[in-house]
């Protein structure tokens, strides 16, 4: 392993940090310093949350980071419109040929994907998050 850590939700990683012995004492302190078991943990809204039978399940990830890849097209599809419509946050419908607007879409494709199997393992954890 190169560079490993760990990816879990943040919230995740606040229960985590607050977990205690019956003592009291923190069972992983050095979570609050962005560490588990000497490794980073990187944080990310996009590790669902509403997994499982009770929707209270998560996942979490420990990756060689090193040996993960992002692949990306070389072209962009870019389209325009005269006559699509979008909504604006107050919930207010727009018609762009209404407004004599032109409207655009630019779509990029992009992967991510361990070079090998085994860079990456995870598992499925219920009700760990504050």
């Amino acid at each position: 392993m190169v560079s490993p850590g760990w990816v879990m939700r943040a919230s995740t990683k606040a229960w985590i940090a607050e977990l205690r012995d019956a003592n009291g004492n923190l069972l992983f302190p050095e979570v609050k310093n962005g560490t588990l078991k000497g490794f980073p943990i990187h944080t990310s809204s996009n590790v669902p949350n509403s997994l499982g039978t009770g929707t209270d399940e998560t996942e979490i990830y420990f990756a060689d980071f090193d040996k993960m890849m992002i692949g990306e097209t070389a072209s962009i599809v870019l389209d325009q419109s005269t006559e699509a419509s979008f909504t604006a946050q107050g919930g207010t419908e727009t018609h762009a040929f209404q407004q004599d607007m032109t409207l655009f879409r630019a779509i990029a494709e992009h992967d991510f994907a361990p070079e090998y199997d085994v860079a990456v393992t995870g598992f499925n954890a219920a009700a760990w998050s504050l």
